[in-house]
């Protein structure tokens, strides 16, 4: 044999080798028993912060009277939160509207005229003092709010309340892999791969208090309750004996 052939021969036995040697650590981890399993776990906290959504809905022959009548309660309004604490960054408004009212002939013989116009203005009011949500449910209900919806609370920390879930749920993905390799004579090994199931999970549906002021002059009690954070992980242990 030519002694290049030789060369090439043996360099080919070489690659080869130093391939197989490289992947058998991942045949042989393939070949390592394993078990998944998912881990849940809750953490609960005191809602410390709430949202209420004021809405000034009011008419006018005009658009220009309807929306000087909106614009004065809502100046009012904004005044008195004021001077109750509320911080500018915890006031925003979240919708304005002009909409003309039509009527129709009693004959139904022409198109549609405008009667009057209605304006809204909507201002979303975050509160950081829960003690408050009274007093500024009545406070807007005097200046003449008359569509409320909320409150919707919340947790400012939002993120350390759902980190805590998360440890919740990976110390309990561990307890349930060590009560089944307790049960199968074997023990916990290397983790293998850790994937976080955690959904979404919407808001608490807000309390809906709608009326006209008249309807609206003794405000409900609200109590803020607890909130729930739940989180959800799936967790690949390998078995060593």
């Amino acid at each position: 044999m030519p002694v290049y052939s030789l060369r090439f021969a043996v360099a080919a036995l070489l690659f080869a080798c130093i391939t197989a040697l490289a992947a058998w650590p991942a045949r042989a981890a393939e070949t390592v028993p394993a078990i998944t399993v998912e881990g849940r776990g809750e953490a609960q906290g005191k809602p410390d912060v709430a949202t209420v959504t004021l809405g000034i809905v009011t008419q006018g022959k005009t658009s220009a009277e309807a929306m000087e009548a909106n614009a004065k309660i809502a100046a009012t309004l904004l005044n008195q939160l004021r001077e109750r604490g509320l911080a500018d960054r915890d006031l925003m408004t979240v919708g304005l509207n002009l909409t003309p009212d039509y009527v129709q002939d009693k004959d139904r013989t022409g198109p549609p005229k405008i009667a009057a116009y209605r304006a809204s203005n909507r201002l979303s009011v975050r509160l950081r003092d829960l003690t408050k949500i009274g007093a500024v449910l009545d406070l807007a209900t005097a200046a003449g709010v008359n569509d409320i919806s909320g409150p919707i609370f919340g947790v400012a920390d939002a993120q350390a309340l759902q980190d805590e879930a998360r440890k919740k749920a990976a110390a309990d993905a561990r307890r349930v892999a060590e009560l089944y390799a307790q049960s199968l004579g074997v023990k916990l090994g290397t983790i293998r791969e850790i994937s976080d199931t955690t959904s979404p999970r919407a808001l608490p549906e807000p309390r809906m208090l709608r009326g006209a002021p008249a309807a609206m002059a003794a405000t409900p009690p609200v109590e803020a309750g607890e909130l729930t954070a739940q989180a959800s992980v799936s967790v690949t242990f390998e078995l060593i004996k």
